[in-house]
């Protein structure tokens, strides 16, 4: 690596290795001085993988859970993470003179977890041999449901980070809009705000079909990423891949 005319000797682990196995072309880097020592900061393209579009996963980003798949999959703990929310706010309470050191804590460990659950779904994917990944595509940062809402999250960067780990896997992306994916039936298809009567139980009032209510929702995700899939050909639908991040 050069650096202010000099060449310096740079350390890669595995990870960055494997990495730069499918690199392609730069898209931005950065040097960055920390305590002292040198660290590359480099976002790269990587080259696009081939794949067969024939197994499918929806998935729901919730409140009990923050990743729920159309399988019945789920990862993660709502529960805990509002804990943790609460545990922070506490310290920034009692302690005013650091409550900067502390939200960035928070946000450390925020951008964490959503690597780690994203990771966690990734994996998964490929144990299950899932070709294309349907996603609710967010207009802003938070949920479509607010009725249930208990606590606010990451919910776009926990998208992000799917997205951009899920097609350097060469998985298709497929984004689908979320509207009334709380409220269908998947059986029957009817929709209506009172078939979601608490946050995790949904009742067909039409059919009598009981589920999981974000089990419910996941499959209405799996259900218009099959049929907004064709789309993809066209790039109409699909999330455009990010660049990968060292």
């Amino acid at each position: 690596m050069k650096f202010l005319r000099t060449y310096f000797p740079l350390k890669l682990c595995k990870y960055h290795l494997k990495a730069l196995s499918d690199f392609e072309s730069v898209s931005d880097s950065s040097i960055i001085v920390y305590k002292n020592e040198l660290y590359l900061r480099l976002v790269f393209n990587t080259k696009e993988k081939q794949l067969n579009n024939s197994n499918v996963l929806g998935i729901d980003i919730g409140i009990a859970k923050p990743i729920i798949c159309s399988d019945g999959k789920q990862f993660g703990s709502g529960a805990f993470i509002k804990h943790k929310k609460i545990e922070f706010g506490k310290k920034r309470a009692r302690n005013q003179k650091h409550k900067d050191q502390i939200t960035q804590k928070q946000s450390n460990w925020t951008n964490d977890l959503n690597h780690k659950l994203s990771r966690q779904l990734v994996d998964y994917c490929l144990l299950q041999s899932i070709d294309v990944l349907g996603l609710e595509a967010l207009k802003g940062n938070q949920l479509a449901n607010r009725r249930f809402r208990k606590y606010t999250w990451a919910f776009k960067d926990l998208l992000n980070k799917i997205t951009y780990k899920a097609q350097d896997a060469g998985l298709k992306v497929v984004g689908v809009d979320p509207a009334y994916t709380s409220q269908r039936c998947h059986k029957c298809g009817d929709i209506s705000k009172g078939n979601r009567q608490t946050q995790d139980r949904f009742h067909c009032g039409k059919c009598t079909y009981t589920a999981n209510a974000d089990i419910n929702a996941a499959k209405n995700i799996w259900y218009l990423t099959v049929l907004n899939g064709s789309l993809c050909e066209s790039d109409h639908g699909c999330f455009k891949p990010e660049a990968s991040v060292l």
